[in-house]
């Protein structure tokens, strides 16, 4: 069984289970989140995204071209 968010919230940061890569990766390879690269989006998507990361800008760093990770057609 995976680990439920209470105990996901209480993981030290410094811990190997923190790990954004490795919580990408099994979004994207284990529950078939997919992954497209942000300037391959149509221009409705992509203004969108930069108006949500804005929203989140003091807490959000983007230092490269993001990959987007959206649910698979089933979650639409």
């Amino acid at each position: 069984m995976g680990m439920g968010l209470q105990a996901y919230a209480e993981i030290d940061q410094k811990h190997p289970l923190f790990d954004g890569n490795r919580a990408w990766r099994h979004l994207h390879e284990k529950l078939g989140m997919a992954a497209t690269p942000l300037k391959e989006m149509e221009s409705r998507q992509v203004d969108r995204f930069w108006r949500w990361a804005e929203g989140f800008k003091d807490v959000l760093g983007i230092q490269k071209a993001p990959v987007v990770l959206t649910a698979p057609l089933w979650g639409y």
